[in-house]
């Protein structure tokens, strides 16, 4: 009988411990609920934000010159930070904790020669056609606009992590040549629509 109790008791205290082990780590993730993503401030700085529950947010980023740096956000609200990037960053990323996200251009947009902008919307990456979305992305990049602007639902299912990467590799042949900006659709926002 003591020895199946003491078999019993490492087995029992080694699934304990992992649970805990599985629950802290789980804890522990770095998860950001929304962004990164720029906007404009009163001054026109192109400032990074990002909603998050964690609480130790720095943004990296790098210079023209190739040089690289990092700040702590600044916390705006309960769960937002945000940070103004300085004129001549080509990129940036954000660091919680351990984790880094991956890194996002910037391309830069000349105000003074505003020139065209060409509005768009709806692409709803998750449904539709794949191959209507590269020709529509292969027009607006012909198009050569000074803007262009989407009026929001760029997924069909916004708590779908996969469909996000899924438009960041969509537009790819957009952004990395032209000024991007995307309002948020309902689609965007909830699956409930």
């Amino acid at each position: 009988m003591v020895a199946s109790r003491s078999y019993l008791m490492p087995r029992a205290a080694i699934k304990i411990l992992l649970l805990v082990f599985v629950l802290v780590c789980a804890a522990c993730q770095a998860r950001i609920q929304t962004g990164p993503y720029l906007v404009l401030n009163s001054e026109g700085h192109r400032v990074v934000r990002v909603e998050t529950p964690q609480k130790s947010l720095y943004l990296e980023y790098e210079l023209s010159n190739k040089k690289t740096s990092s700040t702590a956000m600044k916390r705006v609200d309960k769960t937002i930070y945000e940070l103004a990037l300085p004129d001549k960053a080509v990129r940036y990323r954000i660091h919680i904790g351990e984790r880094k996200t991956k890194w996002f251009d910037l391309a830069s947009f000349p105000l003074k020669d505003a020139g065209r902008i060409l509005a768009y919307g709806d692409p709803r990456i998750g449904r539709g056609n794949p191959i209507a979305r590269d020709r529509i992305n292969e027009q607006i990049v012909s198009e050569k606009p000074s803007l262009v602007i989407a009026s929001g639902d760029l997924v069909s299912w916004g708590s779908d992590e996969d469909l996000w990467q899924d438009l960041l590799d969509d537009l790819k042949p957009i952004t990395s040549k032209l000024p991007y900006v995307a309002a948020i659709g309902n689609h965007d926002v909830s699956d409930d629509h």
